[in-house]
């Protein structure tokens, strides 16, 4: 009888390990539950015009697509605290989790390819889509927010342009972690800004 209940027992313990195993893998290897994905987008719209200048209303859209949260990045979790900014490398520059930025697309006589590297820097270069969310124990520097999984999240930002042809791009910064890609996500996309006059 104990060696019936010890042969059942060790075939059960067997069973979970097994299905625990195959489970993992199903999670964290088929299913990728182990990073974080968002979706990123923008919407721009003219709202109305005074004289030469559109009221332009820009929305960011953010969803959590994945099972994990996602959260903004912080200053204080950067390495080298004399930087001023949350993301640099040799074309990028991000002052915020949540950066947005503008750049105007000049009218050409001939062909060529636009790309937002080759597109002049503007004086919107580092607008915070996150500031309602700044911290004020951190002198208002980093942005406390996060999404759940599953959230979506519409920001609107409120901007008078000239009527053109303009490229915005959104950034999202989310955590840094050690020995891992940095969360990073981008998304660019081309408008065309008419007067209503």
């Amino acid at each position: 009888m104990t060696n019936t209940f010890q042969v059942i027992s060790s075939v059960l313990a067997a069973l979970f390990i097994g299905a625990g195993i195959i489970l993992a893998f199903y999670r964290f290897v088929l299913r990728r539950e182990r990073f974080t994905i968002l979706t990123l987008n923008i919407e721009a719209k003219v709202i109305k015009q005074v004289e030469n200048l559109l009221l332009v209303s820009i929305t960011v859209r953010l969803k959590n697509k994945g099972r994990n949260r996602i959260s903004a990045r912080r200053y204080d979790a950067l390495k080298d605290k004399s930087k001023e900014n949350l993301y640099e490398d040799d074309v990028d520059v991000c002052m915020h989790a949540g950066t947005l930025k503008i750049r105007s697309v000049p009218n050409e006589k001939s062909e060529r390819e636009i790309d937002w590297y080759s597109l002049k820097p503007s004086i919107f270069e580092n607008i915070n889509y996150l500031a309602e969310y700044q911290d004020p124990e951190t002198s208002f520097n980093d942005v406390d927010f996060w999404l759940e999984p599953y959230d979506r999240y519409n920001q609107q930002i409120m901007i008078w342009l000239n009527p053109g042809t303009y490229v915005i791009k959104a950034y999202f910064l989310g955590k840094m972690i050690d020995y891992q890609e940095e969360e990073y996500w981008s998304c660019s996309k081309l408008f065309e800004l008419k007067s209503q006059l």
